[in-house]
């Protein structure tokens, strides 16, 4: 996608969380900046792929070890939305009153004010952060607040997550978007982040099956998550098993369908982490 704006954090207050972003436009036919809610919070996700997933915003030819370290406990955002996630434009309107409360746009200054409904949410828009996007001025703007999400407060991590018992929820069974696959297969409804893997016997317990016959039966159709770039995981259904090329070993087929794209990506098995199963509402803090 082409690069509409350059993006800097110039302001953060510790004790709110507003920040303030100075926005360039450096593409002509860029739309022009306004108050728009879904706009402010992609930049919200924006910030969080240029801390959680450095290499994604650095400028060309910077090396991965001169990049900054990635935050370790991860971020609060990072309890609710996978950085590796694309959030499309009706998620982005969907959710963003959770997170934001109010946003305002300078002209004078070229600077997005946006007020998060928790100072956490914008803990990792760190003063000084610059970067080039492709988000875009939505038609949201500014929603009634009689049409505003409840405000989220972040997880409680003292709080274990739980899972549902019902394994079906948050799929859907129903023939893929790609043509070859045929068959109906289970498909995540949601973004990677609703989901916990679950141990799979023979895979990730015990002794684990390393005939591909075995595999196959063990994985073809189940809704898995497995370990992306970074620390990162992803979520994917198993379409096939096959014998990788020299020392990879078995590699999976992952089918996957996002808001704005879908298609096929091969992993080795062994970074298949469990199976996906959907968590309950997480419980948040108070204050």
């Amino acid at each position: 996608m082409t690069d509409l704006f350059k993006v800097t954090v110039s302001e953060r207050d510790s004790v709110t969380g507003r920040v303030l972003f100075l926005v360039e436009v450096v593409y002509d036919d860029a739309d022009l900046v306004t108050d728009d809610f879904a706009f402010a919070f992609q930049l919200l996700l924006e910030c969080l792929r240029a801390v959680m997933l450095p290499w994604t915003k650095a400028p060309w030819g910077v090396r991965k070890e001169d990049l900054p370290p990635v935050p370790d406990p991860p971020l609060a955002l990072t309890d609710d939305v996978n950085p590796r996630d694309y959030v499309g434009e009706g998620e982005a309107k969907r959710i963003s009153t959770a997170y934001l409360s109010e946003v305002a746009w300078d002209a004078e200054t070229n600077t997005l004010i946006v007020t998060p409904t928790h100072p956490a949410w914008t803990e990792h828009c760190r003063v000084g952060l610059s970067f080039k996007t492709a988000a875009y001025i939505t038609n949201y703007g500014q929603p009634p607040m009689d049409q505003r999400a409840e405000p989220l407060k972040p997880v409680d991590r003292t709080v274990p997550a739980q899972l549902y018992d019902d394994y079906s929820l948050g799929f859907e069974r129903r023939r893929p978007k790609r043509e070859e696959i045929t068959e109906a297969i289970p498909i995540a409804t949601q973004l990677s982040k609703a989901y916990l893997p679950v141990p799979i016997a023979g895979i990730n317990t015990g002794t684990v099956a390393s005939d591909l016959n075995s595999v196959l039966t063990l994985l073809k159709y189940m809704p898995v998550l497995y370990q992306g770039y970074g620390s990162n995981q992803d979520v994917g259904t198993v379409v096939d098993v096959t014998e990788g090329q020299g020392n990879n070993g078995l590699m999976a087929a992952m089918y996957y369908e996002g808001p704005c794209s879908y298609g096929t990506s091969t992993v080795p098995v062994s970074r298949i982490v469990g199976r996906a199963v959907l968590v309950k509402p997480r419980i948040r803090l108070l204050a």
